[in-house]
């Protein structure tokens, strides 16, 4: 077994000469076993190891046993202790989420923060081929993707999983070959959890139709990492071509690479659009994918959909846009209705939209004009004041600057490819009953300025909050 181990660590690039080592030691057989395996690989790969391990407080009195258990173990082979207690069962009541998964991410946390304080390169844990063959056994059950399929990672940053070939008939055999002591824990034999279900009850059931099923679920989950990590790796290669802005809030893309590119690629990309904005895309399934791709394939120019986790997708013409935690205050900022008169000269604030608007009069020998979209000019004599700044409001129509007609604003909005939740937020600047300036988009044809313009009304609006 120990040849099949060093194998697996070669093969996988688990280990450099040198490194420092963290083994995650839980008491029972397969993690005292790895601990052992890695003691006869010290030399070989001069390794620096220590024993770490976490008590959960899950178990009362055992748990306990365990932490006692384990740092006697490393004191006994002369290895560092690195063991902490926490109280997760309190941790539980606060948070929502199954008791394993909550105490996994706790023990992982636990993991490395240790590694970063002491500085290991490795964290070793004791997963056998038993339990890969299980956690692909409870993806199918549960429903996965191609990604769920490849099981537990050999190598995932610093965690490494030496033991991840071997059956744990061959752990049992190698622990009484070499007098290995070990504890149980009495929850592995509790059928309550899903994963003990699978190992006591329903892989049973399977070995009788096929011996070697938990070695073909392995293979299986083997077979596709090398299609997934193929497809990733071009999926990496095409969220890079077809990204057009990513920050903390939202990621925008191209939507016409987007459509040209085959759904299995598209998939892998939206999963890691959604994981660059929340960290994970656990609670994203595969029927949220489809929802997007109909979405991509939908007529509209403009639609969206909710997915968990709140994030947003949404089709802005030849956008495709991935958003957290904006619907709800871009909502709020749709409804916002607002109606001022313009200070002139002087500062207007828009605290609906966050947009300030500045006047000033001048005259046409210090005339300068900008070519800033946010600035526009009007011969002030011609003006019905007060001038009136407000929301866009359906039905609203304007002279455009050089045309005869008149036209929608909400016309002059799709013509500008101008997403829905701006319309709202564009402000409409009024004379008299007479609109002059969609502001930011177009000006009007009213109050141009002209060779016998005396004064000139000069107004300006900067987006920046308030």
């Amino acid at each position: 077994m120990l040849n099949r181990v060093k194998k697996t660590i070669d093969k996988f690039k688990m280990l450099e000469k040198g490194d420092k080592i963290l083994a995650a030691v839980s008491g029972g057989i397969d993690s005292v076993v790895l601990l052992h395996v890695l003691m006869k690989l010290q030399d070989k790969y001069n390794l620096d190891l220590s024993v770490i391990h976490l008590n959960h407080s899950m178990r009362g009195k055992e748990s306990k046993r365990d932490f006692v258990f384990v740092k006697t173990l490393a004191k006994n082979m002369g290895l560092k202790f690195i063991g902490k207690t926490i109280d997760v069962p309190k941790m539980i009541k606060k948070e929502k989420g199954s008791k394993q998964d909550i105490a996994r991410k706790v023990r992982y946390k636990f993991f490395e923060d240790a590694a970063k304080k002491y500085g290991a390169d490795k964290i070793a844990t004791a997963h056998t081929l038993d339990d890969n063959a299980e956690t692909v056994l409870m993806r199918i059950i549960k429903g996965t993707s191609l990604k769920g399929l490849k099981g537990i990672p050999f190598v995932r940053d610093k965690f490494i999983r030496p033991l991840l070939e071997i059956e744990r008939l061959d752990i049992e055999k190698y622990a009484k070959e070499n007098s290995i002591k070990y504890i149980e824990d009495s929850s592995n034999k509790k059928t309550k959890y899903f994963r003990n279900k699978v190992r006591l009850k329903l892989l049973p059931i399977l070995q009788t139709y096929n011996p070697n099923i938990k070695k073909e679920l392995a293979r299986l989950a083997m077979s596709v990492k090398r299609d997934e990590d193929y497809l990733e790796q071009e999926a990496d290669k095409a969220y890079k071509k077809a990204l057009l802005e990513a920050s903390e809030k939202r990621i925008l893309f191209n939507l016409d690479r987007i459509r040209k590119l085959p759904d299995a690629l598209n998939t892998r990309i939206f999963l890691s659009a959604i994981e660059c904005l929340k960290g994970e895309s656990g609670g994203i399934y595969s029927y949220h994918l489809e929802d997007i791709l109909e979405l991509i394939d939908s007529n509209a120019p403009q639609s969206s959909i909710n997915l968990p986790k709140n994030i947003v997708v949404q089709k802005e013409y030849d956008r495709l846009i991935f958003a957290k935690d904006t619907q709800k205050a871009e909502d709020r900022k749709q409804k916002a209705v607002y109606e001022r008169l313009l200070n002139i000269p002087g500062n207007t604030n828009i605290k609906e939209i966050g947009i300030k608007f500045r006047t000033s009069i001048v005259s046409p020998k210090a005339f300068k004009p900008s070519a800033n979209e946010n600035t526009a000019y009007f011969d002030y004599d011609r003006l019905s004041l007060p001038l009136v700044v407000r929301n866009f409001s359906t039905g609203d129509r304007f002279k455009p600057f050089g045309m005869n007609g008149s036209k929608k604003i909400k016309d002059l909005f799709i013509e500008k490819k101008m997403p829905l939740h701006l319309r709202k937020k564009t402000p409409i600047i009024v004379s008299g009953k007479e609109i002059i300036w969609v502001a930011g988009v177009r000006r009007g044809d009213a109050a141009k300025v002209e060779k016998n313009t005396r004064k000139i009304l000069m107004i300006h609006f900067s987006q920046n909050p308030i």
